[in-house]
């Protein structure tokens, strides 16, 4: 995660000069109150959704449905462009964050600068920390390693790639991204359409045989849950005015 980094990178130079920058400018209890509002509406809708593929995974099959995602015969013709989006995807949450850090602390935008901490911290601690010590640890083999149709063929600790399917660092990441700008939008609708791109991004990680379902389950479930975490505590420090600088 290169841009994580430099983020962090980022963050330490701009927090230096952050109480001059924001002084006098709190996070207010209405600020708070706003995000705590859409934070709750969007774990709500997230987690609905994620319970639909939780159900249609059990019903169906996690190597079964994983199977019939990747072999679509439109698929191979549109490689291309599926690895170009699930890049893209990805790529354009650590932009969006990096923007949001330096246009937040330039422009005095005290919230932008606090989700962006968020952000930061959560791919930090979930994303970076959690996710990849799971993928060592559980050592589950990607789809397209041929290692059969069974996805629960644990392996034990290793630092192969090919074995570190579980969770989907991706799908984590997206969900992390997608979590924490929500909490930037006011209106329903666009929440619903963040929450269905970060969706479309673990979908591709499925057709591409990267993941199986429920490593996307799994990675999206843990982006989703450090995120909402973190957000919570640190929000509220800040309404209270007990969170250092």
């Amino acid at each position: 995660m290169p841009a994580a980094r430099a983020d962090e990178g980022i963050a330490r130079a701009l927090l230096r000069a952050q109480p001059q920058r924001f002084a006098g400018q709190p996070l207010t209890a209405t600020m708070f109150a706003s995000a705590r509002a859409r934070a709750h509406a969007t774990l709500a809708l997230a987690f609905a959704l994620l319970a639909l593929a939780a159900l249609l995974t059990a019903l169906i099959g996690d190597a079964p449905l994983s199977r019939h995602l990747s072999s679509r015969f439109w698929v191979a013709g549109q490689r291309s462009l599926l690895k170009w989006l699930t890049d893209a995807g990805l790529y354009a949450g650590y932009a969006c964050f990096i923007a949001l850090l330096v246009l937040g602390w330039w422009q005095r935008q005290r919230l932008w600068f606090e989700v962006a901490r968020v952000w930061l911290a959560a791919q930090l601690i979930g994303g970076l920390l959690i996710v990849r010590v799971l993928k060592m640890w559980i050592a589950h083999p990607r789809p397209d390693t041929g290692a059969g149709d069974a996805p629960l063929q644990w392996l034990g600790l290793t630092w192969n790639a090919a074995y570190n399917s579980f969770p989907s660092g991706h799908s984590a990441d997206i969900a992390t991204s997608a979590f924490c700008l929500c909490l930037l939008l006011a209106r329903p609708w666009q929440r619903a359409w963040v929450l269905g791109f970060a969706a479309l991004i673990g979908l591709t990680r499925i057709l591409l045989a990267k993941h199986w379902s429920s490593d996307v389950l799994a990675g999206s479930a843990v982006g989703l849950t450090v995120s909402a975490l973190i957000a919570g505590f640190w929000l509220r420090r800040l309404a209270t005015g007990d969170a250092p600088a």
